[in-house]
């Protein structure tokens, strides 16, 4: 009975760190959209740069993904795990309110750039520890 406890509360911690690394990685997303739409209206950052802003938001997010899954006890698989939930989030925001201020174009190549640099955020924290 004791092991059957052991492997479903490592179960329940394995999702509760998936679900907290990609909060964590939405919150940031959400962040810095907030502080470059502020840069983008005050001129700080010039309007050419308009059309990057969501895929730098969004690999700074994955980045972090990777960072927080550090508590997962397959790194690489609660990174990538934690991005594609945080892209998931994105994307159901997006579909549901199409007018929202967090509707990101190409969910696919969004998605390719979370789980890459999630990914090696993953790998470069396990090759210093």
């Amino acid at each position: 009975m004791p092991e059957d406890k052991k492997k479903e509360n490592k179960g329940v911690q394995a999702i509760v760190h998936l679900f907290t690394a990609a909060g964590g990685g939405i919150l940031c997303v959400i962040a810095l959209l907030w502080i470059m739409a502020f840069s983008l209206y005050s001129g700080v950052i010039p309007a050419g740069y308009l059309s990057l802003c969501p895929y730098l938001a969004v690999g700074l997010g994955g980045i972090l993904c990777g960072l927080l899954s550090v508590r997962f006890p397959k790194r690489l698989y609660g990174a990538l795990g934690s991005a594609a939930l945080m892209v998931l989030f994105f994307a159901l925001v997006g579909m549901l309110l199409p007018s929202a201020a967090f509707h990101l174009p190409s969910g696919a190549l969004v998605l390719v750039i979370a789980l890459f640099c999630s990914a090696l955020s993953s790998v470069i924290l396990s090759l210093f520890r």
